[in-house]
């Protein structure tokens, strides 16, 4: 086989082997059958219910009013 490209006709036909082979390899790649769709899982989480045994907005409040701006600076 004669190249008038200029190529060698051994290169020509190195790369067709090569694009043989890369095809090849995707096609045996690929699932052999068709494959269920995993179920749905629920993306609720259901934790269970904690609470605390203090009041936590009554100590916000306490903090918010401890350390709040007046004058020059903080007071207690």
């Amino acid at each position: 086989m004669r190249s008038t490209s200029g190529v060698p006709s051994c290169v020509l036909a190195l790369g067709r082997c090569v694009v043989l082979a890369v095809g090849l390899g995707f096609l045996a790649c690929r699932p052999s059958e068709q494959v269920a769709p995993a179920p749905r899982v629920s993306t609720e989480v259901s934790a269970p219910r904690v609470s605390a045994p203090f009041d936590v907005m009554s100590v916000v409040r306490r903090a918010e009013r401890a350390f709040r701006a007046k004058g020059d600076g903080l007071h207690q």
